[in-house]
């Protein structure tokens, strides 16, 4: 069940966050994800992001740390010879890097925000190493469009195209938008 705190205790408790962690409840980390819950589960932003933005980057922080890596992969031509191919292996720290700083510098919550909390709040429901989820949010990380608090995100937001500010490496995991209601599927 989800707890339901007004807006007023929330934003207090996200500007605790942002500037004086000890001023933080016992309770806090409890009342802090159920905000990220509701963004995920419903879509519904209630906060700037400029209160959210640090609790949603520690978030991924946190969830790029809680997967396994699947560490270098490595490949062994016919002679039993390793080879080395570039990029092969996701340089996972300088990844998350570029992910934080990103998402870090935006001026607005991506529109991905929904689904950044999804995958973030439950990394395991949609991958097993650290480096897919990196992949992942990288996606959804690096878009231009941004979103505004407001009522959940659908309507004309689910419309507008995805920009992202690279090619996917692969095309197998890029959002797509389900039509009837705006969420994404990956």
């Amino acid at each position: 069940a989800m707890m339901e705190l007004d807006v007023e205790t929330e934003a207090a408790l996200l500007q605790a966050y942002n500037t004086d962690k000890a001023q933080l409840p016992p309770d806090a980390a409890v009342q802090l994800d159920s905000i990220l819950e509701r963004i995920a589960q419903k879509g519904t932003i209630r906060h700037s992001w400029d209160l959210l933005r640090n609790l949603v980057v520690d978030k991924m922080r946190e969830s790029l740390q809680q997967l396994p890596s699947s560490g270098p992969q490595q490949l062994v031509s016919s002679s039993g010879q390793p080879v080395q191919r570039e990029n092969f292996s996701v340089d996972l720290n300088g990844l998350a890097a570029l992910l934080v700083e990103r998402l870090s510098a935006r001026p607005s919550a991506p529109f991905t925000l929904q689904r950044i909390c999804e995958v973030v709040m439950h990394p395991e429901r949609y991958w097993n190493s650290a480096e897919k989820l990196a992949r992942g949010l990288e996606r959804l990380v690096l878009v231009s469009t941004g979103v505004e608090p407001g009522p959940a995100l659908v309507g004309d937001m689910s419309r507008k195209a995805v920009v992202v500010d690279e090619t996917p490496r692969d095309q197998h995991a890029l959002p797509v938008i389900n039509k009837s209601d705006g969420r994404f599927l990956m």
